[in-house]
């Protein structure tokens, strides 16, 4: 039992793209097979059961008859299946028309000065965010009118992506309906000539069009402007794929030579070709990851449980009950046959059976089946086949007080029936799956880790752009976010912390946090830096802009700053009594005149210091934005 690809997320047996998928002693019962189930990346698919459970030449015996009955079809592509239709032209016209409205409408409140800012965003990062959302929209709408209009069952492009063979959705709509706006370097198209990106339009013109968007699909055609950016955004996949190369090649040469000679050894430890240990149990737990089913697990319990129940019935034993299962399988665990196994894989195994108990006792009591009823069951059919005019077979139990109550069909005990044998015939599954999971003492893991690693890099995008949360604030992935975790870099180039708050729907509460966090410089808070000379003394004057402390809701005094000033370490010889409250808003710096240094020189320096000492907040911590969760209106700060 799988879910496919086309699963409509509902409604397993009854889904309405027949994408949930049963085969039950190698016969499909249910579903259309695809791509995720015969042979796609996991551990569920056909191929690798075959490969696991099996052997080798089964698996290999059933691909081929699968391209045997495959070799004999034709399937090809007409014209025909990528022709929009009159209703999809009218409705993509009218999206699209909104969209660019609703654009406009962006780039008006940003030349009037009306625009909500985003958090921690400018008015041109805000104004690029909301447009490229408005324009993803208009996207994802006319996909989704494309994909009602084909027909699923005679559209071989639709049956290509939902298949899985080759393409997605994307490709689809492209084709169809709209090819959608071109990205470099993750952002849209960036002006080229002089405040323009091409001299077909306006200066400073912020316009879909101007900005990479093209409207038109390739069955259509492209205009002369939207095919030069289509080509500019094809030009940076192909340098990406180029580049990615040597840069992933490098980095699996790398990570062979440093793991090539470590090695299970036959007491279980890991060493090096030196004899040096590197670790005593391999991952913890001794198991190859290759025949590891579930996840994380060497066993896919359900799918044991349920085979050995299909597979070995032995109809001549009785039922058991929830806490005869337990106690079963509780005692069998303890022999020493079982020795072999972890104590935290035996666990998982009780944990699992108390899970099916449960749901057996469940049934048992939903159809009034007490404990008392197994015993006399035997007597009971005696009974019930002497007479021969008896018509349905039935079982008889009775209560405590050993009164007939009243009959139950044999069927109920068919609901989620399990024997001892059957229990048994689980656990001997278990344990020669976890047995063969144990890693085989000379197995080169360094090599096979290296692989793990390079392999999956190969497929990486070099530069994957993802804003956290606000459009301002985007991480590295990718090509460059794996290569520092194998340097092992010293301070990683988008370090990023996402923290839950306290309060979470207080906004005066997640700025006063957020000032808390996010450092704040002398500069920042102060009207001006001065340096004052009068007749008989000379010194530096900061004045702070008080109503910019309270509305930041910084919790900042005059006593902090001067704290703050005196333990700058760059103000190596800045004193407390070299500071003065001159009032609540000011703060005089004399400069005592020494032999080290001349007063004037002093002065200016420490000028040029005091806008970027750090008077609240974390030093280390340059921005904090706090972002709000859509769907339950929570707030987070980011920093």
């Amino acid at each position: 039992r799988v879910k496919g690809k086309a699963y409509s997320g509902k409604d397993e047996d009854l889904c309405c793209n027949d994408g949930f998928i049963v085969i039950r002693n190698s016969r499909l019962l249910l579903g259309c097979v695809d791509k995720s189930v015969l042979g796609a990346n996991g551990k569920t698919n056909v191929f690798y059961l075959l490969l696991r459970d099996c052997s080798e030449v089964a698996a290999a015996v059933a691909m081929a008859r699968l391209a045997r009955l495959t070799m004999n079809r034709g399937f090809s592509i007409r014209l025909v299946d990528v022709t929009p239709g009159e209703n999809l032209l009218k409705a993509k016209r009218a999206l699209v028309t909104d969209g660019y409205n609703n654009c406009n409408n962006y780039i008006q409140q940003a030349k009037e000065d009306k625009l909500q800012l985003q958090s921690g965003c400018s008015r041109e990062q805000t104004l690029e965010a909301l447009i490229l959302k408005e324009l993803s929209e208009v996207l994802e709408s006319v996909g989704k009118l494309c994909f009602q209009e084909l027909q699923r069952s005679s559209n071989s492009p639709l049956i290509m992506a939902i298949s899985g063979s080759k393409g997605s959705n994307i490709n689809i709509s492209q084709m169809v309906a709209c090819v959608g706006q071109q990205a470099i370097s993750g952002s849209r198209v960036p002006n080229g000539f002089e405040d323009r990106s091409l001299l077909h339009f306006e200066k400073d013109s912020k316009i879909p069009a101007a900005e990479g968007f093209v409207e038109n699909s390739f069955y259509s055609g492209l205009t002369p402007t939207e095919f030069f950016f289509h080509t500019m955004g094809g030009r940076e996949g192909l340098v990406d794929t180029a580049v990615k190369t040597a840069e992933t090649g490098y980095m699996q040469r790398r990570l062979v030579k440093c793991l090539e000679d470590l090695c299970c050894q036959y007491d279980m430890t890991i060493r090096t070709s030196t004899n040096d240990i590197v670790q005593f149990t391999y991952g913890s737990d001794s198991l190859d990851p290759i025949f590891l089913e579930g996840k994380n697990q060497p066993v896919d319990y359900e799918r044991i449980y349920q085979r050995a129940r299909a597979k070995y019935r032995y109809d001549d034993e009785h039922p058991l009950y929830g806490s005869e299962m337990n106690n079963f399988v509780c005692q069998q665990l303890q022999q020493n046959e079982y020795s072999i196994m972890d104590e935290e894989y035996k666990k998982h195994i009780i944990k699992f059976i108390e899970k099916v108990s449960s749901n057996v006792d469940a049934i048992r009591t939903k159809h009034h089946i007490n404990d008392g009823s197994i015993s006399n069951i035997e007597e009971d059919e005696q009974e019930l086949k002497s007479n021969s005019n008896q018509k349905r077979i039935s079982i008889v139990t009775t209560n405590r007080s050993n009164k007939k109550q009243r009959s139950i069909p044999n069927v109920l005990y068919e609901i989620e029936r399990c024997t001892k044998s059957q229990l048994l015939e689980f656990l001997q599954l278990c344990k020669y799956k976890y047995g063969r999971a144990r890693l085989e003492p000379g197995t080169a893991i360094g090599a096979l880790c290296a692989q793990s690693i390079g392999e999956p890099a190969t497929q990486m995008k070099l530069k994957t752009f993802h804003f956290a949360g606000v459009a301002s604030m985007n991480i590295t992935l990718g090509v460059p976010r794996i290569k520092e975790i194998i340097n092992a870099v010293k301070t990683p180039s988008t370090s990023l912390i996402t923290a839950e708050l306290m309060n979470e729907h207080d906004q005066v509460f997640a700025r006063k946090v957020k000032g808390r966090i996010e450092k704040t410089y002398l500069g920042q808070i102060s009207q001006y830096i001065e340096e004052v000379y009068e007749c008989d003394d000379c010194y530096l004057l900061i004045k702070f802009d008080l109503d910019r402390i309270r509305l930041l809701l910084l919790e900042i005094i005059p006593t902090s700053i001067i704290d703050s000033i005196v333990e700058d370490k760059k103000m190596k010889r800045g004193k407390y009594n070299q500071l003065t409250l001159a009032s609540s808003d000011t703060i005089t710096l004399h400069v005592s005149d020494t032999l080290k240094g001349n007063m004037y020189y002093t002065r200016k320096r420490y000028k040029e210091i005091l806008p970027n000492i750090v008077v609240k907040g974390i030093s280390t911590v340059d921005r904090a934005v706090i972002t709000k969760d859509e769907k339950d209106d929570k707030k987070q700060i980011i920093c």
